[in-house]
């Protein structure tokens, strides 16, 4: 197991307006999943390139365990690259793809067989090790460069958009499978991906980047509760956006007063954010209570297992997600009442994004 650590690592292209990597300062805990998630051209890729030693940085350091990898090639350094496209050797076999790297070793034919073997039963292909790769599905290649990227045992194991070449159901598959075998292996794992789900499911920690920069690093569950910004909230769906002045847990808003215990601003201009699927429909037939506001249904759609709502309330929409049955009560153009639970309203500098 390695931690990595990334400390002011930037990485400029020549003829470029700005740094591909700006800065980055960042820790990956030793045997962990961490994603690095965002947008195409953020710099994801170029960041785990720079790890894997196939790019030099403009400046900063990269450390494993806290020893400086940057003089290091990138064949000695114990980061091995997963591409997103596998890159099989199509005129060999799955056994000798998966054994290339040790047989390039001069290890011998006994040491290559048997961790053959054991890379192809980790990855659920025993017994395939004399077919071709044309011979294999789309998922079972994936599997096999999975294996041959682990069978030299690397330090750190960085994939690269791993699942964008598969269909809905192997994807599915193929993140079980990874997360069991880095379960089963602790080698500390970095993917890129532009999936926020994927990283959601997929890792411990998620690093989110947006032009190079840095927005937040964090467990996925924070980054639903209490993102770091209005563009990180916006990232992770919530669309949830109304601005006020806070004051003693309290959000004024053009809607109305807010409780609002949960907060990073203490008192001033802030923005009140709650995420779709946290906001609750109320009977309507009285005044609004504490925490609720009254609107109208611009559209809804009905998704099997719930229901999407657009609400209109003053000059403001907000996107509402609940149980599949609210789709037969409430109708396009009916009135409705929203409550704002205090505990799910997370406030934010207007500033962040």
């Amino acid at each position: 197991m390695t931690a990595v650590t990334l400390s002011g690592l930037t990485k400029s292209y020549p003829g470029a307006t700005r740094p591909a990597v700006d800065r980055l300062d960042l820790a990956l805990t030793s045997g962990k999943i961490h994603a690095l998630l965002g947008p195409s051209g953020c710099g994801k890729t170029s960041t785990l390139k720079l790890i894997a030693g196939l790019l030099r940085p403009t400046s900063g350091d990269i450390r494993f365990d806290g020893t400086s990898v940057l003089a290091v090639p990138a064949e000695r350094r114990g980061a091995v690259l997963m591409f997103q496209n596998h890159l099989l050797f199509p005129y060999m076999s799955v056994g000798e793809n998966v054994g290339y790297a040790l047989k390039v070793r001069h290890e011998s034919r006994a040491v290559i067989a048997s961790r053959v073997d054991e890379m192809l039963e980790l990855v659920k292909l025993p017994g395939l090790a004399n077919r071709r790769p044309r011979e294999l599905s789309g998922g079972q290649q994936q599997r096999v460069a999975l294996a041959r990227a682990l069978i030299v045992r690397p330090r750190v194991l960085l994939l690269d958009e791993p699942l964008s070449n598969l269909d809905a159901d192997l994807r599915d598959d193929m993140r079980a499978l990874i997360r069991a075998v880095q379960a089963q292996l602790a080698v500390t794992t970095v993917f890129v991906t532009h999936d926020q789900q994927e990283a959601v499911v997929m890792a411990d920690t998620i690093a989110l980047m947006s032009g190079g920069v840095l927005l937040q690093t964090a467990a996925p569950d924070v980054f639903y509760d209490s993102p770091a910004s209005v563009e990180v909230a916006r990232f992770f769906g919530n669309t949830n956006l109304l601005p006020g002045t806070c004051a003693d847990g309290r959000i004024a808003t053009p809607l109305g007063t807010f409780r609002a215990p949960r907060s990073t601003v203490t008192t001033g201009p802030a923005v009140l954010t709650i995420r779709p699927e946290s906001i609750k429909f109320s009977a309507t037939g009285q005044p609004p209570g504490a925490n609720e506001l009254g609107g109208q249904v611009l559209s809804h759609i009905y998704a099997g297992t719930h229901a999407r709502y657009r609400i209109a309330a003053g000059d403001f929409h907000f996107d509402v997600i609940t149980d599949a049955e609210a789709a037969r009560i409430y109708r396009d153009g009916d009135p409705v009442r929203l409550r704002f639970p205090p505990e799910k309203i997370w406030l934010l500098p207007p500033h962040s994004g």
